[in-house]
């Protein structure tokens, strides 16, 4: 199954199409089970999340249709706008479906018996269900790969500090460019540790344990007064990046495991063409200095103070520019722009800043 597929408008003809029995709830949140697409699994996910510079030629599902999907529409429940859901239960079905609310218990058997070896070193003696993972065989045209994620689920927070530890993993295996070879190095981790993505790693305490503390709340979001999106809680949208080796070929492991039983759901989110390739140039966060760029959300006009730009890009979510301005002025007109999330990347000094901007 040879592959040579960059993001091309395939994606936008081949996600309108979709079967139009769709659950839509206040125009807002949209999923989609894979058995809906006119796509098999595979085709569905190399249109969907691959950007700029990001070559896949073959791509390995294991797991059931049902717990595979594509959502859209999901600034307010995720702060992610689509792209392509795994998840330890299933999509929807005719009772079902993510878009129910929080109050709605996520829980239940996706009928997967496969197991994923790398997860189970994670879990130690603790048992994996429900496992759902994609090996994707691909070719970076850069040095640096790079992808967006967000992980939820229906076992925050009654059940931290418990054995129900659900659990991601990305795994990339091929030569690496400080020397030597990767072997399945997980690249799902909280940023600024060493910790994986799992329920253990982040939450913010039990309200039914005493001796059980916040660990790295600052990731965490809850969602359980939610109308209109299943789990009671879901972490910020988090960035896997890993060194590479231009043009070389590597596998990445996407995997996602219920551990303990097979109750209380968890769900990944990829952002719809977030895998990309790019140079390892610095980028300061604009929160991280005094330039200011208002007001965000925007309308329209977006004012920038304190810097002088030599030049200013605009990104739409799936890594396309959008907007090249040399030497602007203090303001940009994005009202001609579509509503959505856009990132701003601003060049001033030899340095490189960049933050995220909201049209309204």
């Amino acid at each position: 199954m040879k592959r040579s597929v960059f993001f091309t408008f395939f994606l936008v003809i081949s996600l309108n199409i979709f079967s139009s029995n769709t659950i839509l709830f206040g125009q807002n949140l949209e999923v989609y089970s894979s058995t809906e697409s006119p796509l098999n699994i595979e085709d569905l996910i190399t249109t969907t999340i691959s950007g700029p510079g990001f070559e896949i030629l073959d791509i390995n599902f294991c797991g059931t249709a049902e717990s595979m999907g594509y959502f859209r529409n999901a600034e307010n429940a995720i702060q992610m706008e689509q792209g392509i859901i795994l998840t330890t239960g299933i999509i929807k079905s005719n009772a079902f479906s993510m878009i129910n609310p929080a109050s709605v218990e996520a829980s239940g058997d996706n009928g997967s018996t496969i197991y994923d070896e790398n997860l189970g070193e994670i879990a130690g003696s603790t048992p994996l269900h429900n496992v759902v993972k994609c090996e994707i065989t691909f070719r970076p045209s850069s040095d640096l790969l790079q992808f967006q994620y967000v992980f939820a689920s229906e076992e925050y927070p009654e059940f931290t500090c418990n054995a129900f530890n659900d659990l991601i993993g990305f795994f990339i295996s091929g030569p690496s460019p400080n020397g030597g070879i990767y072997y399945s190095e997980n690249i799902a981790m909280i940023p600024d540790t060493d910790l994986p993505v799992s329920i253990n790693n982040v939450h913010n305490g039990n309200p039914n344990l005493q001796d059980c503390p916040p660990i790295n709340p600052e990731y965490y979001n809850d969602n359980s007064a939610s109308t209109d999106f299943i789990f009671d809680a879901y972490l910020d949208v988090f960035e896997a990046k890993v060194a590479v080796i231009p043009n070389e070929e590597y596998v990445l492991k996407l995997s996602i495991a219920d551990v303990g039983d097979k109750e209380k759901d968890s769900a990944v989110f990829l952002g719809k063409g977030s895998f990309i390739s790019t140079t390892t140039e610095t980028v300061i966060p604009l929160s991280e200095t005094s330039i200011d760029v208002f007001p965000n959300p925007t309308k329209g006009v977006l004012s920038i103070e304190n810097i002088e730009a030599d030049l200013i890009e605009l990104f739409d979510y799936s890594g396309q520019n959008v907007m090249t301005v040399q030497h602007p002025k203090q303001s940009l007109d994005l009202s001609m722009l579509e509503k959505g999330i856009y990132f701003l990347k601003i060049a001033a000094n030899n340095q490189v800043y960049s933050t995220k901007i909201v049209k309204e």
